[in-house]
């Protein structure tokens, strides 16, 4: 019986996890367009997002269920693709910012070499 176990364990189902998705994604502050590139590592269970505007880059740990990702401030809606930050007291007060900030994301289809 003992030498059938490494046959049962190779049968047993295993959980697919999905490859990096890199995301263009576009939020609205305050009225105007903010681009942020956006990849989701669900086999790592991280987030990493690029903002072109201004340069500033960041890697966080993120929870993947099957309705959302969050990550930080974030949450992406898996359905709709719609991305919700939520802006802390600092940045509400202070620079007049509303209390979220949402925007659409897409899935990048640019080609690359590598």
């Amino acid at each position: 019986m003992i030498r059938y176990a490494p046959l049962a364990l190779l049968m047993m189902p295993v959980a697919a996890m999905a490859a990096p998705v890199a995301l263009q994604c576009t939020l609205d502050d305050r009225g105007k367009p903010v681009a942020m590139n956006l990849q989701l590592n669900e086999e790592a269970g991280t987030a990493s997002w690029y903002w072109p505007g201004n340069g500033m880059s960041s890697k966080q740990s993120a929870i993947f269920t099957p309705v959302n990702v969050s990550f930080g401030h974030f949450q992406l809606d898996r359905s709709t693709m719609v991305i919700v930050r939520e802006n802390d007291a600092i940045m509400v007060s202070q620079l007049n910012m509303p209390a979220t900030t949402s925007g659409k994301c897409a899935i990048d289809t640019a080609k690359r070499a590598f």
